[in-house]
C-alpha cells in the first residue's frame, strides 16, 4: 500500500482546492457567459495562492 505522509496529504489537498475553484469559474463561465466571474475566479486563484504561500512560512 502507498504510503502517505502529512506533507503529501497537505499538498493533495492544495491542489483540490485550486481545481475545485478552476471548476466552478469554468462551469459559472459557460452556463452564465459573463466575463466577470473570469475576474472573480482569478481573484479567488490569487488569495488561495497567496494564503498558502503564507501559512507556510
Amino acid at each position: 500500500m502507498l504510503s502517505m505522509d502529512q506533507t503529501d496529504k497537505n499538498f493533495i489537498a492544495d491542489l483540490l482546492v485550486l481545481f475545485v475553484i478552476l471548476v466552478v469559474v469554468v462551469g459559472g463561465f459557460t452556463l452564465l457567459h459573463t466575463p466577470s466571474i473570469l475576474l472573480g475566479g482569478g481573484l479567488a486563484l490569487v488569495v488561495a495562492v497567496a494564503a498558502e504561500f503564507v501559512w507556510s512560512r
